[in-house]
């Protein structure tokens, strides 16, 4: 076998392994690899919505369920007069 007949199989190994890597890269990025930081980036952005429309955004909303037929009445920690502040680990999305 001459030497220019050899490097084709050659090409084609370092091709195929050049496609296998790039197949498992991808995969782990968009199937999941990432996925505890994803989750997290994902709870930051929602922190910045405001689900009951008091005008608090939900980082700073105490009070994060806020009936909407009293908005006007809220403070500046998303509570009403006769509300309670909640805990800062309150969990916002059970309002939309």
């Amino acid at each position: 076998m001459s030497k220019k007949a050899a490097t084709l199989p050659m090409r084609i190994v370092v091709v195929a392994v050049i496609l296998l890597v790039v197949l498992v890269v991808y995969l782990g990025v968009f199937q999941g690899l990432f996925k505890k930081e994803g989750n997290q980036i994902n709870k930051q952005i929602d922190n910045l919505d405001d689900y009951d429309n008091d005008g608090v955004i939900n980082m700073f909303d105490k009070c994060c369920c806020t009936d909407s037929g009293k908005i006007d009445d809220v403070g500046s920690n998303g509570c009403l007069s006769e509300e309670t502040p909640t805990a800062l680990t309150k969990d916002c999305s059970k309002c939309k």
